[in-house]
């Protein structure tokens, strides 16, 4: 399986209008979409509802990191959201570019929430869960962002090296969330107290909330 990074235009599924390609009534992103743009990415959110919605909540979550960082570590953050921006922007070079943007607002988000975990403390005044870690019983770590951008989206980070993009397909028996990649289906699958992922080309694997203490390899 290759890394997110590499495959960000292949992220997002296509069916079911995970992206609307026509602008929905609703709020605008977080900057002024009359600006002139040196970028299409900037435009691009500016004509859908969902990536509109995915910029206001790293809006919100960037704001709150900032609050809480300083010196050099703000520098830092500040250094590394103008360099996300750039990265953004480059979507344009992939053969799904709405799909790279929303992959690209979902890392960043997750990356934020796990950098910064007192932001969360605000999390009723936006869309963002998470991250909440898992350990599978293949020994996987799992970190599962949840992001309410209708539809719902889920950030999935697998051993600290690959990211993994999903949709809320239904509810109906239980929750199912499911990404479409170049080596095959990513899902994962919470009904009741069970959680199974299944990675692009993988077999099903049974994973629980990793608790301090829990799965520790004996030495």
């Amino acid at each position: 399986m290759s890394p997110l990074r590499t495959v960000l235009g292949l992220a997002m599924l296509v069916a079911g209008g995970l992206l609307p390609s026509a602008p929905l009534r609703a709020a605008p992103p977080s900057y002024d979409c009359s600006a002139e743009f040196e970028a299409t990415a900037p435009l691009i959110v500016c004509d859908s509802a969902q990536l509109s919605a995915l910029d206001r909540e790293l809006d919100r979550l960037f704001r709150l990191a900032a609050k809480e960082a300083s010196g050099a570590d703000l520098s830092r953050l500040k250094a590394e959201q103008r360099g996300w921006v750039k990265g953004r922007d480059e979507c344009w070079k992939g053969q799904d570019f709405k799909g790279c943007i929303a992959s690209s607002y979902l890392s960043r988000m997750a990356e934020l929430r796990s950098q910064f975990p007192a932001i969360r403390e605000s999390d009723g005044e936006g869309i963002t869960t998470g991250p909440v870690a898992y350990r599978c019983d293949s020994g996987a770590t799992l970190a599962f962002t949840e992001v309410a951008a209708g539809p719902t989206l889920a950030f999935v980070e697998q051993d600290g090296a690959y990211w993994l993009d999903f949709e809320l397909l239904t509810e109906r028996d239980g929750r199912i969330f499911q990404g479409v990649y170049a080596d095959g289906p990513a899902e994962w699958r919470i009904v009741g107290d069970a959680v199974e992922f299944r990675s692009p080309g993988g077999e099903w694997d049974a994973c629980h909330p990793d608790r301090p203490g829990r799965g520790k390899t004996k030495t």
